[in-house]
């Protein structure tokens, strides 16, 4: 069994950190809030719709928070993989098992049960025209250059992003070394503004900015942090550095969001530096929630039960939230069956997403223990990060490699 880090407030890389579990909570309810608000008939009407639409924007936030602690988990497994047999069988046999079977389930659902009840759903027959897109893994490519699909399981863009990374990540980590491996990181960093800036200047719309390599400097800062922490006395100077860091990109991005009213898609700042400087701001953020000693504040606060029992749910509540924000409110779930009462709408906009959030909550705990876990037992046959024997080795018992099932999994 591996030694116990030195440092107690420093996680050994490879264990199970359950404050990432919290930080994974923190990104599920960001997306879920704003998306339930904006898309679930909660926005206030009047003149102030704009700006509170843009604000509550700020929410869809919670993806790039995903991508960094996708991008820091992922690469640590396959860090701690590198030289083990089966690296890369047992990588994307363990994807496979967390992701595939809610993914293509709720495919099913969507393009082959969903259609004969909902026949009379004009956005739905045009998803199914699109759903090739779905099944491969590449909708986000198709909505970078030719627009939005229908809402229902729009959202699925990132796990696309997502799909992409896990095919070429884990062949760069295998073939290059420690330093080699840094420059591939930073070149991503900065790849990824270059491009979001080339598409701004070419004239492409806001949502291109969902294709893979206008995404990954997310990703590629958590892979970045995940090289930096396996060195000696690594996570410690990360977090002396995420104080300053997170709290300068903060204060950016308070007063970016205070000139521009909220999360404007279509502002050139948010769609070039703006997305680079979240995605500082989150790996920031990663750090002092993972290498903040218990007893600190970051600590308490992403090591409560909220935030990590949203974390361990994430990956089915992402996946279920949208379309049943959209099947919810088209089926009579609105304002409109509230009275005004005391001459505001604000009791039935809490009542409505209580509701929506509660049944999101139920079907996620529903899929994952009923449907999800069989398959995730299977996991155990291809073991993985600091789990995985070495040649002439036994499996090491006792450690858990965490990593979430795609952006929004656990």
């Amino acid at each position: 069994m591996p030694e116990p880090a030195t440092n107690p407030s420093i996680p050994r890389p490879g264990t199970h950190v359950p404050a990432l579990d919290g930080v994974r909570g923190l990104a599920i309810l960001m997306v879920m809030v704003g998306h339930f608000i904006t898309y679930g008939g909660l926005l206030p009407e009047g003149e102030s719709l704009s700006r509170y639409t843009r604000f509550m924007m700020i929410g869809g936030l919670g993806v790039d928070l995903f991508f960094v602690l996708s991008g820091f988990l992922i690469t640590g497994i396959l860090l701690d993989s590198k030289g083990a047999p089966g690296f890369f069988r047992n990588f994307y046999m363990r994807r496979v098992l967390r992701i595939f079977p809610l993914y293509y389930g709720a495919l099913v659902v969507a393009f082959v049960l969903a259609p004969p009840l909902l026949a009379g759903d004009a956005a739905l027959a045009e998803l199914v025209g699109e759903q090739a897109w779905y099944w491969s893994y590449t909708v986000n490519i198709r909505i970078a250059f030719w627009g939005w699909t229908p809402w229902h399981i729009g959202h699925f863009w990132s796990l696309a992003v997502e799909e992409q990374f896990y095919m070429l990540w884990p062949l760069l980590v295998f073939v290059c070394g420690r330093r080699t491996f840094l420059w591939v990181c930073l070149t991503a960093i900065g790849t990824s503004l270059l491009v979001r800036t080339g598409f701004w200047l070419a004239g492409f719309p806001p949502y291109v900015n969902v294709f893979t390599p206008a995404t990954m400097d997310g990703l590629a800062w958590g892979a970045l942090l995940a090289v930096l922490a396996r060195e000696p006395g690594g996570m410690d100077r990360l977090r002396r550095w995420a104080r300053p860091l997170g709290a300068v990109t903060f204060l950016m991005l308070a007063a970016f969001l205070t000139w521009t009213g909220g999360w404007d898609p279509g502002n050139p700042l948010t769609r070039t530096v703006g997305r680079s400087t979240v995605a500082i701001f989150f790996a920031s953020l990663l750090v002092l929630a993972a290498g903040s000693p218990p007893r600190s504040l970051f600590a308490r606060i992403f090591c409560s039960r909220t935030l990590i029992f949203f974390g361990v749910y994430s990956y089915g509540m992402y996946v279920i939230h949208q379309p049943l924000i959209l099947l919810l409110r088209q089926h009579g779930l609105s304002l409109d069956l509230l009275p005004v009462f005391p001459g505001s709408r604000n009791l039935g906009r809490v009542v409505v997403f209580s509701l929506g959030m509660g049944l999101t909550i139920l079907l996620s705990l529903v899929s994952y223990h009923l449907y999800e876990r069989p398959f995730l037992k299977l996991k155990r046959y291809f073991p993985s990060g600091s789990t995985a024997p070495r040649r002439g080795q036994a499996a090491r018992p006792g450690v858990t490699a965490t990593a979430p099932g795609s952006a929004q999994g656990s």
